[in-house]
């Protein structure tokens, strides 16, 4: 029953494992009949001691940002959030799972959370105010409740997301986004609220032009010119597509995908991270290809998630001539662990490993191939892109020095 219910009010696929031994058990309990109670969606907008204190709060904020979520997206609320960022002169940044969504808009500052930006950080600790719509505030996106800190939190949400399990909002409210938006915007004209200006001060300013540009790295020594990186080859790779979808595992080399790689719907990216596992990225991206064959899917694995479980699936996007793009970013080690084991001052050799040449094993498949180890082979990666002809697979492996960050 609970399966069914948050099948219904989180509109996604929801699984239920039943335990073998339960397949075997006998109980003696007279059959009851149970009625399933669907969430419905709250789009009751009449005035109210919570809309109050929301839209108070709205109508007050000196420094407010607009935070857009997974939920926003599926009710596809993208012109009311933006008309509501106009009116109130806010910038506005999504969480990861609504990536790119709103990406150029006026105000735009990019992902909110442990995976924004740099450049963004100034403004989302001077801010006051977070209005939140179809988000959950995760850890995550929150930095670990650091980002909210001293300030005033209002959370819109159309389905269930578990808001109060990682901060509790000042106030929230259950309702059709378009809706409440509309709602907002009306009152606020009603009591000619004035813009707040926060989206034209100097740290907002400075944070936009900055994300406009490719990020560079925290190290001057891996930003040097001859020093391959994840993101000059993500950058060429980005500039060299068109309609795709992006999906990435976990690993050290996904922020540089998520930085680099843009989609025109936040649909249309797959961060494969809620398993907390590697090796599943490839069988994402065959499910993605084949459910949108006029898209180019692109494919962010690690060289450890690769061996781990996706060197089966080469063969599947090989013979099934999917239109897939497997990016293995190869830098001999468990990245992420090699860097941690650096910070605790612990002898890396761990973490490093022996992998095969994989530009080699796509070949033997029959399939197109690169191997890029230094920038002088970002020409010839570009051209790559350029002559593939988008059936099967085109395998591009990214060789960087494991010392370099992300």
């Amino acid at each position: 029953m609970r399966a069914f219910q948050r099948a219904y009010s989180e509109k996604r696929p929801i699984v239920h494992e039943l335990p073998p031994y339960n397949l075997f058990a006998a109980a003696d309990i007279p059959y009851r009949q149970y009625t399933l109670k669907l969430q419905q969606t709250s789009i009751a907008l009449e005035p109210g001691e919570a809309w109050d204190q929301a839209i108070g709060i709205i109508a007050t904020a000196r420094r407010p940002i607009i935070l857009m979520g997974h939920g926003a997206v599926m009710e596809d609320a993208t012109q009311e959030l933006l008309a509501l960022a106009q009116r109130i002169d806010a910038p506005i940044m999504t969480t990861l799972r609504a990536k790119d969504h709103v990406h150029g808009a006026p105000g735009y500052l990019g992902l909110m959370g442990i995976s924004c930006r740099t450049e963004a950080i100034d403004a989302i600790l001077a801010s006051d105010c977070i209005i939140s719509f179809g988000a959950s505030l995760n850890t995550y996106t929150t930095g670990e409740g650091a980002y909210l800190n001293d300030k005033r939190i209002v959370c819109f949400n159309n389905m269930s997301l578990d808001v109060g399990k990682y901060v509790v909002p000042d106030v929230t409210l259950t309702v059709g986004l378009k809706s409440a938006i509309n709602y907002i915007i009306h009152w606020l004209d009603e009591a000619e609220v004035e813009g707040s200006g926060f989206a034209q001060e100097e740290v907002v300013i400075r944070a936009q032009d900055a994300i406009r540009l490719p990020r560079t790295l925290q190290n001057p020594e891996f930003n040097e010119p001859g020093f391959l990186t994840y993101d000059k080859a993500m950058q060429v790779i980005d500039e060299s597509l068109g309609a795709r979808i992006l999906v990435t595992e976990g690993g050290r080399y996904k922020y540089s995908a998520w930085h680099n790689i843009f989609v025109d719907d936040a649909r249309d990216f797959i961060p494969s991270l809620s398993y907390g596992c590697i090796g599943i990225g490839l069988g994402h991206g065959v499910g993605a290809a084949l459910a949108k064959p006029d898209s180019t899917v692109i494919i962010v694995v690690g060289d450890g998630g690769m061996m781990n479980a996706g060197m089966a699936e080469l063969q599947t996007i090989q013979n099934e001539q999917l239109n897939v793009i497997v990016v293995v970013c190869n830098d001999g080690a468990y990245g992420a662990e090699y860097h941690k084991f650096i910070e605790c001052g612990r002898d890396p050799d761990l973490t490093l490993m022996k992998q095969p040449n994989f530009s080699d094993i796509a070949t033997a498949l029959r399939a197109s191939s690169i191997k890029v180890e230094k920038v002088g082979d970002l020409p010839l990666l570009r051209q790559k892109m350029k002559d593939w002809q988008g059936k099967g697979l085109l395998l591009i492996e990214l060789v960087v020095d494991t010392r370099s960050s992300e």
